[in-house]
């Protein structure tokens, strides 16, 4: 072997030189034909795409804000993605900042961390730490000035220093350190500045708070028109179910149509009637004798008692009258009564005891993990029948069992389970039944993960927890789960009861049309009738000029409606600019809109009066009702100099006026589906993969 290339040594290394040369030369024009990662398109915004490149400029430019101060990175974006997409809505608006804006800022900066005992920051220390150009790092920060700007044009925010805002930020941290959150919240909403208002913007406002209306109507239904609707064929059905397959019942807009299935439970459960036990307990003559004698100051004698005795000294009667009781014979009755009462609630308190401790004995070998037990395949608990028998043998009452396996039961379902239903959990913690019901286990792992406590609530997207969610939470500690017994549950006759739950199922969206056909081809047939009234507004107008409302509220069936004085939009200081609740109506915007539309199209409270009926009629198609209102206008009430005066807090008006217009597109201007629509941003893949 060696012997060979000793001989071609000389030929060998020509070949690898010659190798060598042509893999050197080979390399660049090869690369040429590779793509490169950075040119990766991660979307588009118009014609333009949004490469890795653009974010890992990004990217860097945030580590560059991040190192000149913290509180700048918390006021610049959420992520690369959204800074990009701010900073081209921001070019396309002319929004930029100068040198000297960028060197205030860091003045800025500077004298509020001395002043907070902090040391000062320089760009050229950052761009040096960071790898980047001083040059680089001003950019950076003046695309920073440049978005709270424009932060400040979407959201309908006025100016605000960069200073102010600092201040404002650096001022909720400390009330975060302290734990006072309304001092945080407050300080928040300051970083973001006041709503953009003017005078004739807040007299309108006010106006609409105060100038009232009066009116007389009646609903027409879709009764008359259920036989002319057609049926609707599969692609309407189909179209339905997707539009409302996530909603509540009742909370898809604007019909009110919703096919998410609720949480359900299948339940079974043993009941002690207090009544039953009471049968059952003897009171013993001298049980009741001693309940008398130590507690004679339950039974006083009363004033006509103490005069038949006839007249006594008065210091002898004032005494006699503080001690005297009545006779054991005239409150034998009462006291077994009560004693019996009290007997029954202990036995029924007993037997339930009882019975929990047979369960949880059955149950006792199942092995446990996080505090519940796991039974294994097959396994099958002791029937509460059997329980019963055993109670009945043991304490001579014969308890209850109610077995609902038969069809699943919603929350408003457990409420009217006889007996059991208004009951409540015996433990230091008062619950109601419902809520321990749907407390099990399956129902606690479908909550959404608990939000970390250092997350800012300010720049979150998820939902805060709703009520019911942390309630179920809160009693998870109880440890409820499907096949086990609950804790003992009292009612308010002193009955006691012990349920198990069979079975457990989520509130979850259907995944087919088939789980809620019947339900979605009857909205399906009524919104088909719907618009068939809604066609026939022309007439029913018609008729109501010319007959007046009472009529047709006769030959339609509806009841005529005379509903108190409303204005359009409530005065409510907690932010709530939804329409007011009208009797007979509803909360519906579009109704209350028409209305005043019309009352305010004549000049004038004394011009409405002197219109005619006809004139002061409308007609208006109420969704969520599935109904068409007549309307007639019999006052309006504008509002008067008194109450424009009473202006209230100039900030807080602000705030409700900006929602009142713009309503969510405030807070959710730069969300990222907002964000997405006003740029055209087309994303190729998710960001969080790059």
């Amino acid at each position: 072997m060696f012997k060979f290339f000793r001989e071609y040594q000389k030929r060998i290394l020509a070949v690898g030189i010659t190798f060598l040369m042509v893999a050197f030369l080979i390399q660049p024009t090869l690369s040429m034909f590779q793509p490169n990662p950075l040119d990766e398109v991660l979307g588009t915004i118009g014609s333009d795409q949004v490469t890795v490149a653009d974010m890992r400029g990004a990217r860097a430019e945030l580590v560059a804000i991040q190192g000149i101060s913290p509180v700048l990175r918390r006021l610049a974006a959420r992520d690369e993605l959204q800074w990009v997409l701010m900073l081209g809505e921001a070019e396309q608006m002319g929004l930029s900042a100068s040198n000297y804006q960028v060197d205030a800022l860091i003045d800025q900066i500077n004298r509020i961390y001395s002043e907070m005992g902090g040391d000062p920051v320089s760009i050229s220390a950052v761009a040096a730490e960071i790898g980047l150009t001083q040059g680089q790092v001003r950019q950076a920060l003046a695309r920073w000035l440049a978005v709270q700007h424009y932060k400040e044009l979407v959201t309908g925010l006025e100016h605000i220093s960069a200073d102010e805002r600092l201040i404002h930020f650096l001022a909720a941290g400390q009330y975060l350190q302290m734990g006072y959150f309304p001092g945080v919240g407050a300080e928040l909403a300051a970083t973001r500045g006041r709503p953009r208002t003017s005078e004739p913007m807040r007299r309108w406002f006010q106006n609409d708070q105060h100038a009232g209306v009066k009116i007389t109507a009646t609903a027409v239904g879709i009764d008359e028109y259920l036989d002319q609707a057609p049926e609707p064929d599969a692609a309407a059905l189909t179209e339905l179910f997707e539009q409302f397959k996530d909603d509540e019942p009742g909370e898809g807009q604007p019909y009110g149509f919703g096919y998410r299935i609720p949480d359900q439970v299948r339940i079974e459960y043993l009941w002690v009637p207090q009544e039953r036990a009471r049968k059952a307990v003897q009171i013993e003559e001298a049980e009741a004798l001693a309940y008398y004698d130590e507690n004679q100051d339950q039974f006083p004698a009363s004033d006509s008692d103490t005069a038949s005795e006839g007249p006594t000294p008065l210091a002898e009667s004032a005494e006699s009258s503080s001690t005297k009781t009545e006779p054991y014979e005239r409150v034998r009755s009462r006291i077994i009564e009560r004693l019996r009462d009290e007997h029954a609630v202990e036995l029924c308190t007993r037997m339930i005891k009882t019975a929990r401790a047979m369960l949880l004995e059955d149950a006792r070998s199942l092995p446990q993990k996080g505090g519940y037990s796991i039974p294994a395949e097959g396994w099958q608990p002791i029937p509460l029948s059997e329980v019963a028998n055993r109670l009945q043998e043991q304490f001579g009452v014969q308890a209850d069992v109610r077995r609902h396996d038969n069809r699943w039961l919603t929350h408003d379902d457990i409420t009217l389970l006889p007996g059991l239903g208004t009951g409540e959990v015996v433990t230091s913690r008062r619950a109601r039944l419902v809520d321990y019901v749907f407390s099990s286990k399956p129902f606690i792992d479908a909550l959404p993960p608990v939000r970390k406590k250092d997350q800012n609530p300010q720049e979150s997207q998820e939902e805060p927890e709703s009520f019911e969610d942390n309630v179920r939470r809160e009693l998870a500690i109880l440890r409820l789960q499907d096949a086990l017994p609950s804790l003992p549950i009292r009612s308010f006759d002193g009955s006691r009861y012990l349920f198990r739950v069979i079975e457990s199922r989520p509130a979850r969206s259907p995944d087919t049309l088939a789980e809620v056909h019947g339900r979605v081809a009857q909205d399906a047939k009524a919104l088909a009738a719907y618009r068939l009234l809604l066609a026939d507004r022309d007439r029913w107008l018609a008729t109501a000029k010319q007959d007046g409302i009472t009529a047709v509220a006769e030959s339609s069936g509806g009841p005529v409606l005379s509903p108190d004085s409303f204005v359009r939009r409530p005065n409510s200081r907690q932010g709530d600019m939804s329409a007011p609740d009208i009797d007979g109506v509803g909360s519906s915007e579009d109704f209350v809109s028409a209305v005043f539309n019309l009352a305010t199209s004549f000049e004038g409270g004394v011009a409405l009066a002197s219109a005619t009926p006809a004139d002061r009629t409308l007609a208006v198609g109420v969704d969520a009702a599935l109904s068409l209102y007549l309307v007639r206008i019999d006052r309006y009430e504008p509002m008067t100099r008194r109450q424009y005066k009473q202006t209230p807090d100039s900030t807080t008006m602000d705030t409700l006026i900006l929602q009142a217009v713009v309503g969510d597109a405030a807070s959710d201007a730069l969300a990222d589906d907002a964000l997405y629509a006003r740029t055209s941003f087309s994303p190729n893949r998710g960001e969080q993969d790059e």
